[in-house]
């Protein structure tokens, strides 16, 4: 009998794991992207004015998912890609870390909440209120808020204001896709772990 016929539904069966392969690789690039923004940080910068900060840290994970599948196709070694990928997620879920420990050190030290809302306060008082607060240095933000009727804008300059805004937004468009390229990178590596080639 020839054994032409057994080699028909093997081809077959490998033309169909090879799709899947590379679906599934097209499925962790999609689900890095999509996951990293199912988290929501403490603050995140929701007025228009930084819509644009947002939707840069979108961007900026689109560009890491287009690298990621140039990468794929310029890699062949299931071995070196593994040991790249490892190397890409250890690094990136230190610096997610960091980033995340930042943006929260940030967060605690510069925000109020009050009524289910976060307040940004300033880091320099207004002249009017740097008195009061030197005859009163027990006071919290919290309680200088309740005072100035949760304006903080009535005790803070505007422009310290504007630098922690800034400062939170950039840690939270920083935090983003660092946390899509960890999450990328631990895919992909159990993708090499598990591949047969």
């Amino acid at each position: 009998m020839d054994g032409s016929s057994g080699e028909q539904p093997e081809k077959e069966l490998n033309s169909i794991e090879s799709l899947l392969k590379r679906m599934s690789q097209f499925g962790i690039v999609i689900a890095g992207i999509t996951g990293s923004f199912w988290f929501t940080l403490p603050y995140n910068p929701d007025s228009d004015k930084y819509k644009g900060l947002i939707n840069f840290a979108r961007f900026i994970v689109g560009i890491i998912a287009v690298l990621i599948v140039y990468l794929k196709k310029r890699s062949r070694d299931r071995q070196a890609e593994a040991r790249f990928w490892g190397k890409v997620a250890v690094v990136s879920l230190v610096a997610s870390i960091v980033a995340f420990f930042g943006y929260y050190m940030i967060f605690e030290n510069w925000t109020v909440k009050h009524n289910e809302k976060v307040l940004v306060i300033g880091y320099q008082y207004k002249t009017d209120v740097q008195e009061f607060v030197a005859k009163n240095p027990d006071m919290s933000p919290r309680d200088l808020l309740s005072y100035a009727a949760w304006s903080p804008w009535k005790i803070w300059t505007a422009e310290s204001i504007r630098r922690v805004r800034i400062l939170l937004a950039m840690f939270y468009v920083l935090c983003a896709p660092i946390f899509a390229i960890t999450v990328v990178a631990v895919a992909k590596v159990m993708t090499c772990a598990g591949s047969k080639e």
